[in-house]
């Protein structure tokens, strides 16, 4: 599928908002070197989006995308930048990531190339040539006998979710492990997500289980949903 590159309405909203966010990602990174761990005030934070990578977002483009418009292609290290960009929001805005300290690009870049090592896929959804949302799919434990049992992690843009991109990532990744013969699929769904747990029905994920109060974030502990489909 190709990706127009002419420019358009998104592509001015685009360019202002990832100056905007690559501002507010270099911020959250200089902040998590320095040791802070909630780099966001809990004030500032009346209620954090248990959603993350696939809530509603207050500040959403006025136009937002089609995912029919979008490119699922392999993630490289040129899409490091975007990519941090987009998980730093997830990280200090809502409970999609038990993760509190957001990593930095030396950090993401490892974790691209050790899933990449073991063979397994890492994409991203390209608009307009922006990146708006990335996945992959790493070794469900780390013992060998779940070599075959794959998790997925995903997150989209906060101003582009809704609109079936994160399904389109999730639909390609599903099919790339399948092909490179993984026998199940794993989801980890932090905190009550009502959306992620409906985008992984919708792909033929089912509940298998949940561990009550198994992180801690925002100043409350929250669950862990798990849901999983077959690959075979």
């Amino acid at each position: 599928m190709s990706v127009s590159k002419q420019p358009g309405v998104l592509f001015f909203l685009y360019k202002f908002q990832r100056v905007l966010e690559r501002e507010r990602s270099e911020d959250l990174i200089h902040l998590s070197k320095a040791g802070i761990h909630d780099p966001i005030p809990s004030m500032a934070i009346s209620s954090p989006s248990q959603n993350g990578s696939e809530s509603s977002a207050s500040n959403q483009v006025h136009d937002p995308p089609s995912a029919s418009k979008c490119l699922v292609r392999p993630a490289t290290s040129a899409d490091i930048p975007d990519i941090t960009a987009i998980y730093a929001y997830s990280v200090a805005m809502s409970t999609a990531t038990f993760e509190i300290v957001v990593p930095d690009e030396a950090e993401m870049r490892k974790r691209l190339h050790a899933v990449l090592d073991r063979g397994l896929p890492y994409l991203v959804a390209e608009l307009e040539g922006y990146i708006v949302g990335f996945c992959y799919a790493s070794q469900f434990r780390p013992r060998e006998g779940y070599r075959f049992t794959v998790e997925d992690s995903i997150y989209v843009r906060h101003d582009c979710i809704g609109h079936g991109v994160g399904k389109m990532l999730l639909a390609e990744l599903i099919s790339e492990c399948q092909a490179k013969g993984c026998h199940s699929m794993v989801a980890c769904i932090c905190g009550v997500n009502p959306t992620s747990v409906a985008l992984h029905e919708s792909l033929g994920f089912q509940q298998v289980g949940m561990l009550p109060e198994a992180g801690y974030k925002f100043g409350e502990w929250l669950r862990l949903l798990m849901m999983q489909r077959p690959l075979q």
